[in-house]
């Protein structure tokens, strides 16, 4: 569907990363075949990394139009400090539902961090904020980790190209901003990250939704093996 054109804006942009290196993934991951409805789905991954992100983790649901989902992490080293990025685009019966983007709030407690991690990128949000729907339908879980500047859009409808627009600035300016970051020197700070990022991804495994999706549509055994050793690698 729409989902190759969110690739295409991703693959514009890891190039300006430093030290960036397509990973190998696993024969069991890369490819999946599974139906729903009778229709079939396909799953496919591609996993990256770079000198400041530790993985970069993309997924891609794909069918004739029965369910499709576009699903990317960016996640960095603990001790560059930065949110963790998020984009999940979902489509049903070949029509988009639902739009999310956002730098990940690790640590909404500490002022000092919300200044340096989240109010700098206050300018490439402002344009598509205002075309956000409520997100009074999400989970409780989900809110501990969205920052004030989320893009949440469903359905995506006449909105659909300032969706890509979010898209590409969101991403744009996180990659900006780590790839001029300086490690933290602090070990107590990359302790504290570190925390962060288990607690992050602990919550994600334990409640995440998608997983009970992915399990009707490729097996419940091969989804929680896929949730633990490639969505939330880090629980």
């Amino acid at each position: 569907m729409f989902f190759s054109i969110l690739e295409s804006i991703l693959l514009s942009r890891l190039p300006y990363l430093s030290g960036l290196t397509e990973a190998h993934v696993p024969d069991w991951a890369r490819l999946r075949a599974g139906e729903l409805g009778g229709e079939p789905v396909t799953l496919r991954s591609r996993l990256w990394s770079a000198d400041q992100l530790r993985r970069i983790r993309l997924s891609i649901i794909e069918s004739a139009g029965a369910f499709e989902a576009f699903n990317l992490l960016l996640i960095p080293f603990p001790a560059c400090a930065s949110p963790i990025f998020a984009a999940e685009f979902l489509a049903a019966g070949g029509k988009p539902r639902l739009a999310v983007i956002d730098f990940q709030d690790l640590r909404k407690e500490d002022p000092g961090w919300q200044a340096q991690w989240i109010d700098c990128f206050e300018s490439a949000a402002a344009p598509y904020l205002h075309l956000g729907t409520s997100r009074s339908d999400m989970p409780s879980w989900t809110e501990a980790f969205f920052s004030r500047l989320v893009f949440h859009r469903k359905p995506p409808g006449e909105a659909l190209e300032a969706c890509f627009g979010a898209f590409d600035s969101y991403l744009s300016a996180f990659i900006g901003r780590v790839s001029g970051s300086t490690p933290l020197e602090n070990f107590a700070d990359v302790l504290a990250m570190e925390d962060a990022h288990r607690r992050y991804h602990s919550d994600h495994l334990a409640n995440e939704p998608a997983v009970r999706t992915l399990g009707r549509l490729f097996g419940s055994e091969w989804a929680t093996r896929y949730a633990r050793e490639f969505l939330f690698d880090g629980a």
